[in-house]
């Protein structure tokens, strides 16, 4: 996992390192001839939906969107989201990745 490193903060795992230094450690000059994650990501800035121009290669976004705006929908309905139940009568619900595993297991 990489994360920026806080000055005086100690953490356990990988720091994002460029040219042997943090981004703490890093001039102004550095981070531009150098960005990071946090660069990019703090520099995109968002329009909102009503100012995108989505394109064909897009559908899988348009379709996302519309399954998460019914699932909000049933939640906010007192329904079950998609693919949870909470009645206890009803028997668990099976994924094709725990049949997959069920079935190797079995072999």
């Amino acid at each position: 996992m990489l994360w920026r490193s806080k000055p005086n903060a100690e953490h356990f795992g990988i720091n994002e390192l460029h040219d042997g230094k943090t981004w703490w450690e890093m001039t102004e000059e550095e981070h531009q001839l150098s960005p990071g994650d946090y660069e990019a990501q703090s520099t995109i800035g968002w329009s909102g939906h009503s100012q995108e121009h989505l394109v064909a290669g897009d559908v899988a976004i348009a379709m996302l969107r519309r399954r998460l705006d019914d699932a909000i929908r049933d939640v906010e309905e007192g329904r079950d989201p998609p693919g949870v139940s909470f009645d206890p009568d009803e028997p668990p619900r099976e994924t094709a990745a725990f049949a997959k595993s069920v079935a190797e297991a079995a072999d």
